[in-house]
């Protein structure tokens, strides 16, 4: 007669045979091949989103850095652009400048502004006395004979 335990033994095989996978006691070398293998899977797939990440991670990097770039040449040359239409227009108004300097420096307009507003005139007369080294400028003793006046620059002769 068999004993008590391995009826028992008997059952719980029968049990097994029937029992869907999941519910099926494992056994040792079951167990250890199952954990074995377990953790490495994981490990992999751990390993291939690590690595994933990693991948997503550069490429949003480089995506940032590539457009923190472009923003940087968009805003030189802008600035580049504003430097410019300040260079051409102070260059015009100076260009205005010399020109307005140039009428009001002319020399009939001076002549033109001292005589009429002003009220000044030539000289009678205009004698010019050289200077040298070892004598001062002599004082005219008397008027010359003869007026010559020379005209100012730009006047017109008639």
């Amino acid at each position: 007669m068999p004993s008590n335990g391995s009826r028992v033994g008997a059952r719980v095989a029968k049990q097994a045979a029937t029992a869907p996978l999941h519910a099926r006691p494992r056994s040792a070398e079951d167990r250890l091949y199952l954990r074995s293998v377990g953790p490495a899977v994981s490990t992999k797939r751990r390993i291939a989103r690590s690595r994933a990440l990693v991948i997503y991670l550069l490429t949003a990097a480089s995506v940032a850095l590539a457009l923190g770039g472009r923003i940087a040449v968009e805003s030189l040359a802008m600035q580049q652009s504003r430097l410019s239409q300040q260079i051409y227009s102070a260059s015009t108004t100076q260009a205005e400048l010399e020109l307005s300097v140039g009428k009001l420096s002319s020399p009939q307009r001076i002549v033109e502004y001292a005589s009429t507003r002003l009220g000044l005139a030539f000289p009678a007369y205009l004698e010019v006395v050289p200077k040298t080294l070892n004598n001062p400028v002599p004082l005219p003793q008397s008027p010359p004979t003869s007026v010559s006046v020379p005209l100012p620059a730009g006047a017109n002769v008639r």
